[in-house]
């Protein structure tokens, strides 16, 4: 969508954890050349549309910011539905449980979530249900 103020308004793949997409703008920079506008946290769009939800197959931590010095509180294993409520696009995506905990998480390498102690694991290991395609 153009706004008629120079911005066009759209959609862009994240480069964290899985395939997904977030509502994002861009506008046209000091070269004039169309520039997406870095925002410091994005809302992503759920790639699912048919009722799958996310939950931990295996255990992992999260933090009470996004920041490892932070609380930090473990998250074990269960069916409970996780949702991504909001990412930063390089390292930490805020999540809620649908049993009320809610933190964020720390992902290294586009894909390897914190589980505590210094140690990370593949989300493929951790989490069921990403959406992992092309």
């Amino acid at each position: 969508m153009i706004d008629g103020r120079g911005c066009i308004y759209g959609t862009f793949r994240l480069r964290i954890l899985q395939t997904w997409y977030a509502p994002c703008y861009w506008k046209l920079n000091e070269e004039g050349r169309l520039a997406r506008v870095e925002e410091t946290l994005y809302e992503p769009i759920n790639p699912w549309n048919d009722g799958t939800y996310i939950h931990a197959k295996d255990s992992f931590v999260i933090y009470a910011e996004a920041d490892t010095e932070s609380e930090s509180m473990p998250i074990a294993a269960s069916d409970v539905a996780i949702t991504f409520q909001a990412t930063d696009n390089s390292e930490w995506l805020l999540i809620s449980l649908a049993d009320g905990k809610a933190g964020w998480m720390r992902v290294e390498e586009f894909c390897r979530i914190d589980i505590g102690q210094g140690m990370t694991e593949s989300a493929a290991d951790i989490l069921e249900n990403l959406c992992l395609c092309d």
